[in-house]
C-alpha cells in the first residue's frame, strides 16, 4: 500500500511520540517455530526445578503441593503457551515491558513560537498566557463558548455588546476569532498504512488493518470550530508593566462579557494551546 496526501503543514511542528511496537521476527528451529520450541524449553527446565526438591528426603512430606504447583505451572503453558496463544502472550509481555521501561511514555512537548512568526508577529509567550508581539504590543486569548441566538435576541445582543466595548480604556481592544478545527482522518490514515507497510508479523498487520477500515468507514464528522477572543493590551516598553495590565483588565473584561452578554470565558495560559491556536488560523481544513 502506497501513503495518499499528507496534510500540509501538519508535520512540521507536530513532535512524534516515542510510541514503538516491536516486530516479531519469523524464525523457524527443526521445523517448527522457533520461539515456541524455547518456550517449550524453558517450560522443561522450569519442571525440573520445580520437582528437583523430591530428589531431598527433607522435602519428601511436601510432595502433594510440588505435584500441584508443576501441574498449576503446566496449566499456564497449555492456557498461554501455545500456537496463536503464544504470540498474544509475548506481545503482552513485550508491551509491559516497554511500558516499565518508559518507550510508552509521551514526553511533554515544548517548542518556541518562533516557528510561527512567519504568519504572524510573535516574539514571545509569557507565562500565565501573556503574548508579546514584535512591536512591543501584547495580549491575551480568551477562548469562548457561544451560543445561538435567533433574529429576535440579536438586536438586545449587539447592546450588550457595545456595553462592553465601551467599558475598555485606553489602547484596549477586542477581536473575535473563528477557526475550523482540522480533520485528522487522512493524516491517521496515511501513519496507520505506513505501520502496516513496516510490520512482517501478520497478526500486528491484522490488527493495524482493522483500524485502518474501522477509521475509513466512518463518514466525515462536521466540521468543528474554535472560538476565541484576542484582547489587545495596547504597548508597552518593559515586561513588567504589560503583566500589571494584564492583571489589571482582563478580569474585569471577563466579568463584562459574563454580566453584559452572557458570554464565559476561559483565558488560555499553556505555552503549547496558544501556539496550537495561531497555527489553526493558517492551516488548511482536509477532508
Amino acid at each position: 500500500m502506497k501513503s495518499t496526501n499528507s496534510q500540509m503543514g501538519l508535520n512540521n511542528y507536530s513532535a512524534k511520540a516515542p510510541k514503538i511496537i516491536r516486530k516479531v521476527k519469523d524464525e523457524s528451529f527443526a521445523g517448527g517455530n522457533f520461539m515456541a520450541f524455547a518456550v517449550l524449553v524453558v517450560w522443561l527446565f522450569g519442571s525440573l526445578l520445580i520437582i528437583a526438591p523430591l530428589a531431598f528426603p527433607l522435602f519428601q512430606r511436601w510432595t502433594y503441593p510440588i505435584l500441584g504447583l508443576l501441574c498449576a505451572w503446566w496449566g499456564l503453558y497449555l492456557v498461554y503457551g501455545r500456537g496463536s496463544k503464544l504470540d498474544d502472550s509475548i506481545l503482552l509481555l513485550r508491551f509491559m515491558f516497554d511500558d516499565i521501561s518508559g518507550l510508552h511514555t509521551i514526553a511533554k512537548y515544548d517548542a518556541n513560537p518562533a516557528f510561527l512568526s512567519d504568519v504572524f508577529p510573535l516574539k514571545e509567550i509569557h507565562g500565565d498566557g501573556l503574548i508579546e508581539f514584535k512591536d512591543k504590543s501584547f495580549g491575551v486569548l480568551l477562548r469562548y463558548f457561544p451560543e445561538r441566538i435567533d433574529d429576535e435576541a440579536m438586536k438586545a445582543f449587539g447592546q450588550s455588546m457595545q456595553l462592553v466595548i465601551d467599558g475598555l480604556h485606553g489602547d484596549t481592544a477586542i477581536k473575535f476569532i473563528a477557526s475550523s478545527k482540522n480533520n485528522m482522518k487522512r493524516p491517521i490514515l496515511d501513519r496507520l498504512l505506513e505501520a502496516m507497510n513496516r510490520t512482517k508479523n501478520p497478526k500486528i498487520f491484522d490488527y493495524l488493518h482493522s483500524i485502518y477500515k474501522m477509521i475509513e468507514g466512518k463518514e466525515n464528522a462536521a466540521i468543528e470550530w474554535s472560538f476565541v477572543i484576542f484582547f489587545s493590551l495596547g504597548k508597552f516598553e518593559n515586561l513588567q508593566d504589560a503583566i500589571d495590565m494584564m492583571e489589571a483588565r482582563v478580569p474585569g473584561l471577563q466579568q463584562s462579557l459574563y454580566d453584559e452578554a452572557g458570554i464565559k470565558t476561559v483565558k488560555i495560559i499553556d505555552k503549547m494551546e496558544i501556539a496550537k491556536e495561531y497555527r489553526q488560523m493558517c492551516l488548511p481544513v482536509v477532508i
